[in-house]
């Protein structure tokens, strides 16, 4: 009993250590998204941090209210993307430790 106790143990540590290193790596990686028919790119980190906004069109800079809409639409789109990825990312950390930890 005690050794699977232990096995368990450093089964966890490993999974903190992973996720931790994931969690790091979330700076690095990125989404992108593209709105209104493809006229606004925008970029951001899966550290929920806006990176860039790419204006495709230029013709929107005479628009404030389409291009005002277009950016939160984008900016609530890449922040959707970045919550699934980090969700997708969390659980094939956890999909990886779960067969070897009852209970998990």
């Amino acid at each position: 009993m005690n050794l699977q106790l232990a096995k368990a143990q450093q089964m966890l540590l490993e999974l903190e250590e992973k996720r931790q290193a994931l969690e790091e790596s979330f700076s690095d990686r990125t989404v992108e998204v593209t709105v209104g028919g493809g006229v606004l790119k925008l970029t951001a980190t899966l550290t929920y941090e806006l990176k860039g906004i790419e204006l495709l069109d230029e013709d929107l800079t005479n628009d404030w209210e389409t291009l005002r809409d277009l950016i939160i639409a984008g900016v609530n789109q890449a922040m959707g993307e970045v919550t699934k990825s980090r969700e997708e990312a969390y659980e094939e950390l956890q999909s990886k430790f779960s067969p070897n930890l009852p209970g998990i």
